[in-house]
């Protein structure tokens, strides 16, 4: 058996971002990250085990078979105290993020997009006021939040360039970046908010389990986002194509 004292902060973080999220497909983000801290982040790890969740099976049956956790463990305090630390820091428990997951568009734990139902978009972005930037290419991590892998330093907001290789479909999107990491290889990985454009008569509800950290817009509506960095505004509408 292998104890949870071998395993890396690398791996008992990574569990425990993909437990938040797995939550927060039906919970407020901002609730839950409230609950995580008036409980010391015992009461995400306690509704895990209660639930049964995916990502704390899957994480206890590679430390040995049919290993169960209890509550006061000394793994379930540890995995409560990294949910605590994480929104103390005001973090966005976004996981280790891998270089093979940028590759191939995404993590080795996601589901694959394919047999998804979501097709390629049938609508454009009309710009009403602002210059309209492009970049990046989206990387799948689901459950956790979706980043965008840029071959240089991101602009605040831009339309992401490549959902093809992550999605089979090229999708409009906006990427609203909130922070940004520098890679061995030079490029950039854009972090933040994902502004999705729906079809005509598409629903959010198929896509919230692919990208936890978007927000959706219908068919024809319209989007305005200020630039942190330096105040411009970008307003666009979609229309149908």
């Amino acid at each position: 058996m292998r104890t949870f004292a071998l395993c890396s902060e690398n791996e008992l973080y990574e569990v425990v971002s993909r437990i938040f999220w797995e939550q927060a497909l039906t919970r407020d983000v901002g609730a839950l990250h409230d609950e995580i801290a008036q409980s010391n982040g015992f009461t995400l790890i306690t509704t895990a085990v209660d639930s049964g969740s995916d990502a704390l099976c899957e994480f206890l049956s590679r430390l040995a078979p049919n290993a169960t956790m209890d509550v006061g463990d000394p793994l379930f305090v540890a995995l409560a105290r990294i949910a605590e630390r994480e929104v103390m820091r005001e973090g966005n428990f976004e996981g280790v993020i891998y270089v093979d997951e940028l590759v191939s568009g995404a993590a080795p734990h996601s589901q694959r997009f394919a047999g998804s139902g979501i097709g390629r978009s049938a609508v454009t972005l009309m710009v009403a006021r602002g210059k309209l930037k492009r970049g990046g290419r989206l990387c799948l991590r689901s459950p956790l939040p979706a980043v965008v892998q840029c071959g240089k330093k991101p602009p605040d907001v831009f339309l992401v360039d490549d959902t093809q290789i992550a999605m089979a479909h090229q999708r409009v999107m906006l990427m609203d970046t909130r922070a940004f990491t520098v890679l061995p290889d030079g490029s950039y990985l854009a972090r933040g908010v994902l502004h999705v454009f729906l079809n005509p008569g598409e629903s959010s509800d198929s896509w919230r389990k692919w990208l936890p950290n978007a927000m959706f817009t219908p068919s024809g509506g319209k989007v305005s986002l200020i630039s942190a960095r330096d105040g411009d505004v970008l307003e666009v509408r979609s229309v149908i194509m």
